[in-house]
């Protein structure tokens, strides 16, 4: 069976050290920083630096003529394509930049009305060495990607919050209306006990069948079984009234009291109106036939 390849980290996620180069050869300086770099995994060996490091290891004369780092940079300088260069160094620190470049050749340029060559180079990428450890720098498009996905991933998660928060609080109201309604308010003297149908104190000072108030740690299915429980209970019991805060419509609705049979006239519901209850019309004889 074949091997499923497997993605590899990506660069920018990747830390580069060899300690063993340090024990050989001392502390990085700006002298052995290129070396130790080019030991990396971020180094491409067909870049510019590794052709005129080949150069230099098969022509003794080539390499008579690069005494420093200075030499070696102005001879990249004849190469085209990529190359890596120093940009800074900080022997104390231990701390120095690479940079990752495509050069290509001079362009013409009019510079006060005359034509110069001007190097045509493009900044690719930056490696930064800290002590003996090798990072890649990260892309600005990168990072601004990464931010906005923190961002956004923080709102998710406060937007949810704040729609569990109110739907709770909202149960919890209904909950607390619910039981109120459900257990009518006793007036009884300081310091007795709450009395049963018997005249008998119930343990606790607790009404027989007394609503609780659930506890935040409730399930929504025993708040559900609660409040069917209490609408139950409450249709049995006030399922006869029926309450009424308008006038019944008598006659010709337009009126809204008109009088009808067995009213005595429209003084009588005007002025039950005034008084703040509903006219009821008497009950009619009913006299027997001889």
């Amino acid at each position: 069976m074949a091997d499923i390849p497997r993605p590899r980290t990506p660069l920018d996620e990747t830390t580069w050290r060899y300690p063993q180069f340090i024990s050989n050869f001392g502390p990085l300086n700006e002298n052995l920083v290129m070396h130790y770099f080019y030991e990396s995994s971020f180094y491409d060996p067909t870049s510019s630096n590794g052709q005129l490091m080949a150069q230099i290891n098969r022509n003794p004369a080539a390499a008579a003529k690069i005494t420093s780092n200075h030499d070696f940079f102005e001879a990249l300088k004849k190469f085209r394509g990529t190359e890596y260069i120093l940009t800074v160094a900080n022997n104390e620190a231990g701390i120095f930049v690479i940079r990752k470049q495509i050069r290509k050749a001079p362009r013409d340029v009019n510079v006060n009305g005359r034509m110069q060559k001007v190097e045509d180079v493009s900044v690719v990428q930056d490696y930064f060495i800290v002590g003996e450890n090798i990072y890649q720098a990260p892309l600005v498009g990168a990072v601004v990607q990464n931010r906005l996905l923190t961002i956004t991933r923080d709102l998710r998660e406060t937007l949810k919050l704040a729609m569990e928060a109110t739907s709770k609080a909202a149960e919890e109201a209904a909950i607390a209306t619910t039981t109120a309604s459900a257990t009518p308010a006793t007036s009884q003297q300081p310091g007795t006990q709450p009395q049963t149908a018997v005249g008998t104190p119930t343990p606790g000072g607790q009404q027989p069948g007394a609503q609780q108030l659930p506890q935040k740690t409730q399930s929504r299915k025993q708040m559900d079984e609660m409040l069917l429980r209490t609408s139950l209970e409450l249709s049995a019991k006030f399922g006869d009234e029926f309450m009424d805060d308008h006038a019944p419509l008598l006659d010709n609705p337009g009126s809204m009291l008109a009088t009808g049979a067995g009213i005595k006239g429209p003084s009588s519901a005007q002025d039950a109106m005034k008084r703040g209850s509903t006219p009821v019309p008497p009950r009619p004889q009913i006299g027997m036939k001889k």
